[in-house]
């Protein structure tokens, strides 16, 4: 038995997430659907995280078990064959028979795209504000989520047994040409967390409040669930996943 890794590329917006459900395409669905038939073996494909309907993934980690002799190159070329155009399969690996794309993760990033102008060519992967942006406000309020803070504000729903800490370890928020581009790192990310920090940024960007009303808060067990606005998951794009090297 041999514990297969890959490396996933794929556009979410004609998909219902990563999840497996009923009746609904999504990114694990098809993956496993094509896995089987080439492989013709029952898979079980484990993704690094669930992204949500519509977000997107440049490196999305996946990894599965199997009993079949084809190479990692001749998988990575089946599979991309098989597939449908909106997934890409970027990388194929052999790994340890301990390895989890979930559990083993040690660090996941996220990039969200903000178009300052009308786009037409990149309305599927960015979120459209047309308002003015004070991004110097944007940087502050992103600069203070680095280190380890209580996220309960900045998610839909409690995580099931599981605490709201999250480690972030790097923020950038940059203007690249016509748009705003916000960078994370993190050990983990609660359900909508950056999408939600997202909309809270761009109030700031807008002058709608405070930084200090931001960053309050951050540590805060429980929050009005009207003050959980989310962005659009159009904008948001699951970079990497970093393993133990």
């Amino acid at each position: 038995m041999r514990n297969i890794k890959l490396t996933l590329e794929y556009d979410g917006t004609d998909f219902s997430g990563w999840q497996i459900q009923p009746r609904r395409r999504t990114v694990q669905g098809v993956v496993t659907r094509s896995l089987q038939t080439i492989l013709r073996e029952p898979v079980k494909v484990i993704g690094s995280g669930r992204t949500d309907a519509g977000v997107h993934a440049r490196g999305q980690a996946a990894n599965f078990t199997t009993t079949a002799s084809l190479s990692p190159e001749e998988i990575r070329r089946a599979l991309n064959a098989l597939l449908p155009d909106d997934v890409a399969v970027r990388r194929v690996q052999r790994v340890g028979p301990d390895f989890h794309a979930r559990y083993s993760a040690l660090q996941r990033e996220y990039l969200y795209r903000i178009a300052l102008q009308p786009t037409a060519l990149q309305r599927r992967y960015t979120w459209q504000v047309h308002r003015p942006l004070d991004l110097s406000l944007m940087q502050r309020g992103a600069a203070a989520l680095q280190g380890i803070h209580d996220f309960s504000a900045f998610c839909l729903g409690p995580e099931k047994n599981r605490h709201n800490r999250c480690q972030v370890f790097e923020t950038r928020m940059r203007r690249v040409g016509g748009e705003i581009h916000f960078r994370i790192t993190a050990n983990r990310f609660l359900h909508s967390m950056v999408r939600i920090l997202i909309d809270w940024l761009v109030r700031l960007g807008r002058e709608q409040l405070p930084v200090e009303r931001f960053t309050d808060l951050l540590d805060r067990d429980a929050v009005e669930n009207s003050l959980r606005v989310v962005a659009p998951a159009r904008g948001l794009c699951l970079m990497r996943v970093k393993y133990p090297a």
